[in-house]
């Protein structure tokens, strides 16, 4: 069964490093949908609708470095529309807009935390918390969205310089999507031995952000392989996991608008939705 896609954005305060940030929220719910546009990016939903009665899983959404939610929206609303609340936070000084926190101590410990506060904020949400099943949450993360989801879900991340970032651990998370992970933070012995849920783990063949070497570190590390199901994306780039950018926006210059030669992003999406719908269908709600 597929839903209408409804629509609608929430603000967290975080009390600790007193700021807000946002969280566009996609989830079933009736009536029509229409297109609507977000800055360049347009997606049919319906926004504000009256969520759907029921209990559905929640997943969390994590952006790259630098990125931006609207990046993965043919994704999470692929997600809404099959039975999914997907949240997806704008990480604070990390994002398209402001990335002055892109090397800091504090962008390492607010990811995961974010995670973790995204969730705490759709369980509060007059609306949304009647229909969010707090006992199935998932998260999906690209790049330091893949670091962040790692970390929030019992990964213990080191600096290069061997600094241990603290980050508290989400028990609530249930399983894990990464595609092409930032994976060199848990380059160190233990550092994953506390991960004990199942994993779909992506590389891309021609990545030169995330190499398929690097990422292969949780393939090593984790402590229950039979727990991960790992693909790698023949010929494919870091960016080929974004929703595939209007034509205006495409540019040999604009490196997230491209792929390797040969590179069809637009074919591999559609496997890419089912992959993960599949995956997370089984693991939280037919586990």
């Amino acid at each position: 069964m597929e839903y209408c896609c409804g629509s609608r954005f929430l603000s967290c305060f975080d009390v600790k490093f007193e700021l807000n940030f946002p969280i566009w929220v996609l989830y079933p719910a009736d009536g029509p949908v229409w297109p609507v546009s977000f800055g360049p990016y347009t997606l049919e939903v319906n926004p504000d609708a009256a969520p759907l009665k029921g209990r559905f899983p929640l997943i969390v959404l994590s952006h790259g470095s630098g990125g931006s939610p609207f990046l993965y929206r043919e994704l999470a609303a692929f997600l809404a529309s099959h039975g999914f609340i997907v949240a997806l936070p704008e990480h604070t000084g990390n994002n398209r807009d402001d990335n002055s926190w892109s090397r800091r101590m504090e962008n390492y410990i607010c990811r995961p935390r974010f995670i973790s506060q995204s969730i705490n904020t759709l369980l509060a949400d007059a609306d949304l918390k009647t229909v969010v099943d707090p006992a199935a949450v998932g998260v999906v993360g690209h790049s330091m969205g893949g670091y962040a989801a790692l970390a929030a879900a019992g990964g213990l991340p080191w600096t290069k310089d061997g600094r241990l970032v603290p980050v508290d651990v989400d028990d609530r998370i249930k399983a894990l999507v990464l595609m092409a992970p930032a994976a060199g933070w848990f380059n160190s012995d233990a550092s994953l031995d506390n991960v004990h849920i199942p994993i779909l783990l992506y590389a891309a063949e021609k990545d030169k952000v995330t190499p398929p070497d690097d990422v292969s570190i949780i393939l090593r590390r984790l402590p229950e392989p039979g727990l991960i199901t790992y693909k790698l994306v023949e010929n494919g780039g870091h960016y080929s996991f974004l929703t595939p950018f209007p034509a205006g926006l495409c540019s040999p210059q604009f490196l997230p608008s491209t792929d390797p030669e040969g590179f069809d992003r637009e074919a591999f999406q559609q496997v890419l939705k089912r992959e993960i719908l599949e995956f997370l269908e089984k693991n939280l709600i037919n586990c």
